[in-house]
């Protein structure tokens, strides 16, 4: 019993270490693609707070309990192309590009 207690143990704590890794090294090379698009302060500034307005709307739609799961895919996607345009204004069309090749490249690695 307590040899199976720890096992189940180290086993939790071995997968909660490799999650943890992955979501470092995910940050991280977010960081080192963010640093490449070589952005003004200004844009630093407009660019995280973009990302934080992103992440809190997207969070308000998935909370709210009065919209249905397709109701909640279709705010989703509006908010997508609205976050799109809001960066279209802050990176200049190089950097856009640069962000959009990543995005796509980062979608096919999902698949």
């Amino acid at each position: 019993m307590i040899g199976q207690g720890f096992s189940q143990t180290t086993t939790a704590t071995t997968e909660n270490t490799a999650t943890t890794a992955a979501a470092k090294s995910g940050k991280d090379e977010k960081k080192q693609f963010i640093e490449s698009l070589n952005l003004t302060k200004e844009q630093k500034v407009k660019f995280q707070q973009w990302g934080k307005n992103g992440k809190s709307e997207k969070n308000k739609i998935a909370a709210d309990s009065s919209l249905n799961a397709g109701q909640k895919k279709d705010k989703i996607k509006e908010l997508r192309k609205s976050q799109k345009a809001k960066l279209k204004e802050i990176l200049t069309p190089e950097q856009f590009t640069q962000y959009e090749s990543a995005q796509k490249k980062e979608a096919k690695s999902e698949e």
